[in-house]
């Protein structure tokens, strides 16, 4: 079962980067998904969106099919979504 989880980079001097919506098959996945499309020194696990509720708002708000999509990566600001 594939996993929905928000991750932001973490630089090179230790500075936090962008906030992303990552989908894939797994974890370790989602991770290599960002680290090979940015060059960042590695990612923060913000947390992982598990229930059908959150995703098929997120799949509203952003125009896509979360649950029926492949795998990808989407920059956003999540203090856009989270202070509404």
């Amino acid at each position: 079962m594939a996993v929905v989880t928000v991750v932001r980079e973490v630089l090179h001097d230790g500075s936090e980067g962008n906030t992303y919506l990552v989908k894939a098959e797994t974890l370790e996945d989602a991770q290599k998904l960002i680290l090979e499309a940015s060059g960042c020194a590695s990612i923060k696990l913000i947390g992982e969106i598990m229930d059908r509720k959150t995703i098929n708002t997120l799949s509203e708000f952003f125009g896509i099919d979360i649950a029926a999509s492949g795998s990808f990566r989407m920059i956003f600001n999540w203090n856009v979504i989270y202070t509404g």
